[in-house]
Parts: structure tokens; C-alpha cells; sequence
């Protein structure tokens, strides 16, 4: 009985793999190819090659949003002429189910091609651009999934690219010019491609090749050698941060022309600025600085991540309570990490932290809102964000600040921020999944400290609690200097900078010119004296107001007395008086404290200096 059982069993386990064999040699392939052909009408030609089909119907379906960027992009709305073939040429009948997706009817075809267009007007990092200068594709724009099927790996082509143009991306070349492979549709996506005159430099961190392909850059002021010396710094501290770099290149792909933004991807980065700011110092820092935040998100986000942000739903918002997480301490690590590599020194650390801190303390909505609210909020921004919301970029990052020094504190400076951050890579990341959206990472903080972490959290991250920064500031020997705002108060905000785009971040917004007016404070003169976001400012007490002196003729006038505001508001001009008071705001300064004690020294020089870790 015993060999014909046997017997039995082998030969089951033969018809299993001959059937996997069968099965897996008639999967369903995807190729992608990209067409450039018409870039003077900005338009780009996309076929999907699918073979070895075996469904009666299948459904293709757009992205509506970019990972990294948490809004609704619906990216739907700029394709066109969406058909389908068969092996024969027929064609095959089509409609579309919602916004978003298209369906099939297959009929017995194995072979299908799908075709359609797709409109690229803007380079900016979540769009798609084809113009006679360069293409940029950001792939949730531009490439359509199948539906079951984003498991599967797929090939790409580009066909009529220009001879003297070039192709910058993370993907992986192919032996054929101009092709290359993904594992599945998340990686597709999260692959952009930069395509143009391009210049290339390089450098290596672990004997890893890390790639800045630059388009403009002869149009441009921008210090290539010092760039690259910063870059390859800034991945050498992260490199000494979590002891490895999983993965076998990186592209920073770089577009100089009039706009400022940046996205992160899981092996590049895409980065725009001016190309002539390059020589001013603060505008370099903001370069530089956006530079190095996309890149920790290589770690912080594209690896250490929520569980609900990935495998993606590119369908509707992934709601998550964790941006701050995401965001907020990808911004508090720069900071820190920038001193400790000698580009910042402490003063303009501390400075970095006290900008931060004047910030939000003029938010109103920080009496209501909670980080945990605001990474939810992001998803459907209200018309009027600086008053009715808080960022979760600024009070993440606060809250990083004062987590670290909490850290160090309580464990007298064994273990900081960076521990748990290596802490969350070896336990999710290294494991394939991603923390708990529910918990978060509180019980993590708790596993690295030996101690409780509910009222921190409690108070800071789920509350809307007052952060006492004098406490926190004061573990590292650090005090905190208010000094009283001198200058009349309005209430009115037309300024530009790095901290009030992290809160406003709508990207074309921030182009108006510094005399349009992006906040009016609730509460303020300026609020009940009715003027409104969206007033450009003509003139103050008869005197023309251009790039944003208003602020020089409010500063000469005296608290007490009252200043004409004449405005645009549509194709109305209209006067509003505003009283000017006494600003009710502090500015607030980091210092270090001349009393400090030994231990206290000892905790801030933990803080600045950090502690290496074992490198592969």
C-alpha cells in the first residue's frame, strides 16, 4: 500500500508543477511604450501591450493621486482617445466605468493593445511634461494599471526620442537603447523620468553610484562641485545613520527653472529651483535643504512607513494619521543632521527652530488641531489653511525636536530619535511591512526609552496640549527668548519662505506676487477691518506698494494710528483702514544657557554630535 500511496503523491506533485509551469508560462505580460512624438502640442501617445490574456474583460484604471503627494491629483482628467485592439486590429469595445477607469470587453482576444493620450502642460514633480526643451513623466500621470494585475512587472519603451536627448530614471535599463524593466506598477510609478539635454556628475556613498542628472544647468548659476560635495555629505550621513543603503543606485533628477519643489521616490528624487538664485546664501540652504529632505524619505516613507501607505489604493485618498511621522520628522532630521555634518552650524540650527516655533505659535488652529487631524485634514484643504488648519511639516517637526531631547533625557543619553528611527527600519521595513496605522509609533518610542510615552503623545501628537518648550529645550542646557514684536500689527501675510510653504502648499499659489495677500489672521485689525485672502495690495497711506514694501511703510508708522490699505479685490479697488496695534505675538529665539550644567552640556553635545552605528 505504502509505494503506490507513494507513488500517488509524486505523481500529484508532478501534475502541481506542471500545471505552476503551464499557469506561469501563460501569465499575462504587460509592456508599456511612451511616444514623444508630438511635443510641440505637449501631448504624449502611450500604448499598453497586453499578451497572454486570458479574461473576457478587463478594466484599466488612471491614478487619481501621486504617492508622496496625500491630494487628489485625478490625473484622469488630461487623457484622451483611449481605445483598444486585438491581435487582427480590431477594435474592441470600450467604456468607462467612473472617472478613473476603463473597461474592455476582451471577446476571446490574447493579444490586446491599448492606446491613448495623454496632455503634459506642467513639469512640476507630481505632473507630466513634453515640450521641444525636455519631457518629464511622472508616472502615476502618465501610465494606467490593470486592474488584479499591479503585481505583475512590466517593461517600458520610449520611441522618438530626440537623438541628442537623454533619459534620466531609476529604473532599470534593459540591453535595448531607450528600454527598461519594472518588478510591478508601483515601481513603474514610482519612477520618474527626466528626458533631455541632460548633464550628468556623479559620486558614490558604500560603493553605490548616485546619479544628478540636471536639465539647464548651462542657463543656470548653480555650483555643481559644491552641490555634489553636499549631496554625496548628506547621503553619508544617513549611510551612518542606518548602517546600509538598500539599493543599488539613485538618481537625483533635476530640473532648473522658475519653480521650487521637490518629490521623493524609493531610488531618486526629483528637485526644481530657479536657476539664478544659486549665488544668494538662503536660497542655496533652501536647495540644498529640500534636497536632503526627499532624500530621508528614501528611508523615512518609501521604507519606514504606515501600513496603509503601501501596497497603494491609487483609487482614493490613503487616509493616515502618521504624516507627521512621515513629513514632520523627515523635516527635523535635516536640521540636525545638517550641524552635524558642519553645512549648518548650531546658531543656524537653533535658528531653524526658533523660526519654526514663531510660526506656529501664530496659527490659530493649533488650539484645535491635532498633528494627528492634521495629516487627515491634508487630503481636502480648506480655503483658508493658515487659519483654519496646522501643518503637519511644522508641528511634526517641532515635535521631533522635543521628542529627541525627551529621549535623551530619559534614557541620561543612550538612546535618541535616530534609535528609533533604526528601530522602526530593522522591526517593519526589514520584515516587508509597515507599522501599525492604528498605534502608530508610540509603543516603539516605548520599546527603544523603557518607559511610557501616553502623555507625550496624549498631549502633543492626539492633543492640542500647549508644548512647553522651555522644558524640553532646557534637558539639552538650551533656554528659550521671547522678545516683543515691534512693529505694528496687521495681521495681514503676503511673505514667502520655506516654514509658510510647508503650511501653504499650493504650489502655484505661492508665484502671486509678495503684494497679494495669502493670509489675513483671524481675529486680527486687518480681519475685522475686512480685508480677505486674495486682496493684492496697491497702496498704504497713498504710497505705491511694490515687491512687498508695504512692510516697510507699516514699520515707520506708530502703534495706535491707522493705516489705508488700498486694494484690488476682483475688478473692485477698494480702501480698508486698519487700526495698528501692538502685535500679539512673541518672536522667539534658541539659546544656550551660560548656567547650564556639566550634565546638561553632556545632553546637548549627545544631541548635536549623535552617535554613529555599525556600517556593512
Amino acid at each position: 500500500m505504502a509505494p503506490i500511496t507513494m507513488k500517488r503523491i509524486f505523481s500529484f506533485i508532478w501534475i502541481l508543477l506542471v500545471f505552476a509551469t503551464l499557469t506561469q508560462a501563460k501569465e499575462i505580460r504587460l509592456s508599456y511604450e511612451l511616444s514623444l512624438s508630438h511635443p510641440e502640442n505637449h501631448i504624449f501617445g502611450v500604448n499598453v501591450m497586453i499578451r497572454n490574456n486570458s479574461q473576457k474583460f478587463l478594466e484599466l484604471t488612471m491614478p487619481a493621486w501621486t504617492p508622496g503627494t496625500y491630494e487628489l491629483q485625478d490625473h484622469a482628467r488630461n487623457m484622451f482617445q483611449f481605445t483598444a485592439l486585438n491581435e487582427k486590429g480590431d477594435t474592441l469595445s470600450t467604456s468607462r466605468m467612473d472617472f478613473d477607469t476603463w473597461k474592455i470587453t476582451a471577446s476571446g482576444s490574447k493579444n490586446i493593445t491599448i492606446t491613448y493620450k495623454v496632455l503634459g502642460l506642467y513639469p512640476d514633480a507630481a505632473a507630466c511634461y513634453l515640450g521641444a526643451d525636455r519631457a518629464y513623466v511622472n508616472g502615476a500621470a502618465v501610465f494606467m494599471y490593470v486592474e488584479g494585475r499591479k503585481n505583475l512587472p512590466a517593461t517600458l519603451k520610449v520611441v522618438h526620442l530626440p537623438d541628442d536627448w537623454q533619459i534620466a530614471t531609476g529604473l532599470t535599463s534593459l540591453p535595448e537603447p531607450n528600454q527598461f524593466a519594472a518588478k510591478n506598477y508601483d515601481e513603474l510609478i514610482d519612477s520618474p523620468l527626466l528626458m533631455g539635454k541632460l548633464k550628468w556628475f556623479s559620486f558614490k556613498v558604500a560603493g553605490i553610484p548616485h546619479y544628478l542628472a540636471i536639465w539647464n544647468l548651462a542657463d543656470s548659476n548653480m555650483p555643481v562641485k559644491r552641490v555634489l560635495h553636499n549631496f554625496q555629505n548628506f547621503v553619508r550621513q544617513v549611510y551612518q545613520m542606518f548602517g546600509e543603503l538598500d539599493y543599488t543606485k539613485y538618481v537625483f533628477l533635476i530640473q532648473l527653472y522658475d519653480n521650487f519643489d521637490g518629490l521623493e521616490h524609493r531610488n531618486s528624487c526629483t528637485l526644481s529651483y530657479y536657476p539664478d538664485k544659486f549665488n544668494d546664501p538662503a536660497s542655496y540652504d533652501d536647495f540644498t535643504w529640500v534636497g536632503f529632505h526627499e532624500y530621508f524619505h528614501n528611508f523615512n516613507v518609501k521604507r519606514i512607513r504606515p501600513n496603509i501607505l503601501g501596497p497603494f489604493n491609487y483609487k482614493r485618498p490613503a487616509y493616515t494619521k502618521r504624516l507627521w511621522i512621515c513629513e514632520g520628522l523627515t523635516d527635523y532630521f535635516p536640521d540636525i543632521l545638517f550641524q552635524r555634518d558642519g553645512f549648518w552650524t548650531k546658531k543656524r540650527l537653533y535658528r531653524q527652530l526658533s523660526e519654526e516655533l514663531t510660526l506656529f505659535q501664530t496659527l490659530p488652529a493649533r488650539k484645535w488641531m491635532s498633528l494627528e487631524s492634521s495629516s487627515i485634514q491634508f487630503w481636502h484643504l480648506s480655503d483658508n489653511k493658515l487659519n483654519l488648519e496646522i501643518s503637519y511639516y511644522n508641528k511634526g517637526e517641532l515635535v521631533g525636536w522635543m521628542l529627541d531631547l525627551e529621549l535623551l533625557h530619559r534614557t541620561n543619553g543612550e538612546h535618541n530619535l535616530a534609535d528609533v528611527m533604526r528601530y522602526l527600519y530593522r522591526k517593519y521595513y526589514k520584515h516587508g511591512v509597515g507599522f501599525s496605522e492604528k498605534l502608530g509609533i508610540q509603543r516603539d518610542v516605548e520599546a527603544v526609552a523603557g518607559s511610557s510615552f501616553q502623555s507625550f503623545f496624549d498631549n502633543y501628537v492626539r492633543g492640542t496640549t500647549d508644548i512647553p518648550y522651555s522644558k524640553f529645550l532646557g534637558f539639552a542646557g538650551l533656554k528659550l527668548v521671547a522678545r516683543e514684536d515691534t512693529m505694528p500689527y496687521t495681521g495681514i501675510q503676503t511673505f514667502k519662505s520655506k516654514s509658510i510653504s510647508r503650511v501653504y502648499d499650493t504650489k502655484r499659489e505661492l508665484k502671486n506676487s509678495q503684494d497679494s495677500i495669502k493670509n489675513v489672521i483671524m481675529g486680527s485689525p486687518a480681519w475685522q477691518a475686512g480685508v480677505s485672502k486674495g486682496d493684492v495690495i496697491l497702496a498704504v497711506d497713498n504710497q505705491t506698494v511694490t515687491d512687498g514694501n508695504w512692510v516697510a511703510i507699516i514699520r515707520k508708522k506708530s502703534i495706535g494710528s491707522t493705516a489705508a490699505f488700498l486694494l484690488r479685490r476682483g475688478t473692485r479697488v477698494l480702501t480698508k483702514k486698519v487700526p495698528l496695534i501692538k502685535s500679539p505675538f512673541k518672536k522667539y529665539g534658541v539659546l544656550e544657557d551660560p548656567t547650564a550644567t556639566p550634565a546638561q552640556i553632556r545632553l546637548r553635545n549627545l544631541w548635536l554630535n549623535g552617535k554613529k552605528v555599525h556600517l556593512k
